[in-house]
């Protein structure tokens, strides 16, 4: 696992990562996250222009009660954290293995 956000309560963007050993494959979770706090999924094709990132018509964020996602996006991504009431950690978790 890679530490994207490290338990803070301040605002934070992490730094940009490309899953390259994952191959686009990996999970972001979140711990801390309180009422309607989020923290937005954001990605790049060139680590330049930032986008959030979209999933069937939805921003892709993380909250209270969605405290993680799979995503399939062989790009650079990024996280973006407002200021929140708790610390709140944010971590990637590569190679997620699928069941068949």
């Amino acid at each position: 696992m890679k530490t994207l956000i490290d338990n803070t309560t301040d605002a934070k963007t992490s730094n940009p990562h490309f899953p390259y050993e994952s191959q686009g494959q990996f999970a972001i979770i979140q711990q801390g996250l309180s009422g309607n706090e989020v923290v937005t999924i954001e990605y790049s094709l060139n680590n330049t222009t930032w986008s959030p990132l979209y999933q069937y018509g939805y921003k892709v964020e993380l909250s209270a009660t969605n405290s993680a996602v799979g995503v399939y996006a062989p790009c650079f991504l990024r996280v973006v954290k407002g200021i929140t009431t708790n610390p709140v950690t944010v971590v990637l978790q590569d190679k997620i293995h699928q069941g068949s």
